[in-house]
């Protein structure tokens, strides 16, 4: 296993768990070199995310995994699961609906994320 596949692992166990990730935890996984001036705020994107902000939650999808699409659970609202698609249609989704939405956009990408380390 990559050391980038186990950072998101444990990352997403985490985010999953309700527990607050430390700033070092998003780092691991988001952060990229500086000379990517557009990306250095991929770990605070993650982050707010985290915390509940659905703009950032957006942001990370669209800076982390380009041209794949999302639908919101339920009917079409953003209460309940999160689905990333990437264009095979393969889904990773957020298995609760309790979560805030953008938690669990959240853990679609992380999930998305890890099966792309797993290739």
């Amino acid at each position: 296993m990559t050391e980038r596949k186990e950072a998101l692992e444990a990352l997403l166990a985490k985010v999953k768990a309700g527990t607050l990730p430390a700033p070092r935890d998003f780092r691991a996984v988001f952060e990229v070199p500086m000379q990517d001036m557009e990306y250095t705020v991929r770990p605070d994107l993650a982050r707010r995310a985290y915390g509940g902000s659905l703009d950032a939650a957006l942001a990370l999808h669209e800076a982390v995994l380009p041209g794949w699409d999302f639908a919101a659970g339920r009917e079409g609202t953003l209460n309940g699961a999160i689905v990333v698609c990437p264009p095979t249609d393969e889904k990773f989704e957020h298995e609760s609906h309790d979560a805030p939405p953008a938690r669990a956009l959240l853990t679609a990408i992380l999930k998305a994320l890890i099966a792309e380390a797993s290739q």
